[in-house]
């Protein structure tokens, strides 16, 4: 509950704003239908994007396994690539 509290208390200027541009978006695309197969999605898309909080991020768990989203990792495994038979 905590955590929910603190996302929602985070919300900025720029998102709501960002969002009123979705909402915006959604209404051109679904009452005036001005191409709603592509402001209707652009407009949910941008909505759902600027929610306030870290609804979208992975855990860290998910990245720090094995080195995995490292650069450093990436580099050396190809480096290790043989081409050889090329």
């Amino acid at each position: 509950m905590e955590t929910l509290v603190q996302n929602l208390t985070s919300f900025t200027l720029g998102q709501g704003i960002m969002m009123a541009i979705g909402a915006l978006l959604m209404y051109l695309g679904i009452k005036k239908e001005y191409e709603p197969t592509l402001l209707v999605p652009m407009g949910l898309g941008t909505i759902l994007v600027n929610f306030p909080g870290n609804w979208g991020s992975r855990p860290k768990s998910l990245v720090d396994n094995n080195n995995m989203g490292s650069y450093k990792s990436y580099s050396k495994s190809v480096s290790k690539l043989n081409y050889s038979h090329y």
